[in-house]
């Protein structure tokens, strides 16, 4: 997309600098025709500046793109919203409302604050590594099936309920 400046404007832009500036015309010049977030940048760009250091919600975001946790830890559905706090998972909204019901402890992603140790405990774990966990003693031949999506509330439910407040998988050491 090519951007360009009247001559009018062009002209009233360098009076306006040459009254406010010591005027450098070829430097002028440059700037007024290079296109928008194309500039010299001599302002912006400051390379002693320090990098801030991330907020625990940005820490966890990170988390929750990296690996298992891209998929729900109990239905396998993309993006998870929720963490698990209890068993330190991500899960999807419609897991969350399962394990909330378990009274475990979960928090939305974007609607709420962590503290930078729940942030610490998540970056120890994943959803791959409290699966092999709690789902050690599971075999494909079990009469109850994993879900594979959060469309059936009452699987979801009977699920969540076998494999965490029940443990009926579950071994310290996989």
């Amino acid at each position: 997309r090519n951007h360009w400046i009247s001559p009018k404007h062009f002209v009233r832009s360098l009076s306006f600098i040459t009254r406010f500036t010591t005027f450098e015309p070829d430097i002028a010049k440059k700037a007024m025709l290079n296109p928008p977030g194309r500039g010299s940048g001599g302002a912006r760009r400051n390379p002693t500046r320090r990098k801030t250091a991330e907020s625990p919600e940005d820490q966890l975001r990170a988390l929750q793109r990296t690996g298992s946790n891209k998929k729900c830890a109990d239905c396998t559905t993309k993006l998870p919203q929720c963490v698990n706090l209890t068993v330190r998972t991500f899960v999807c909204m419609a897991c969350s409302g399962i394990h909330r019901e378990l009274n475990m402890r979960v928090k939305g992603i974007g609607a709420s604050t962590f503290s930078q140790e729940e942030v610490d405990r998540m970056k120890n774990t994943s959803n791959e590594a409290v699966n092999k966990m709690f789902l050690a003693r599971y075999s494909s031949t079990e009469r109850l099936r994993a879900p594979t999506h959060n469309h059936d509330q009452q699987l979801l439910r009977t699920w969540i309920r076998r494999k965490y407040h029940d443990k009926a998988w579950y071994s310290e050491s996989p």
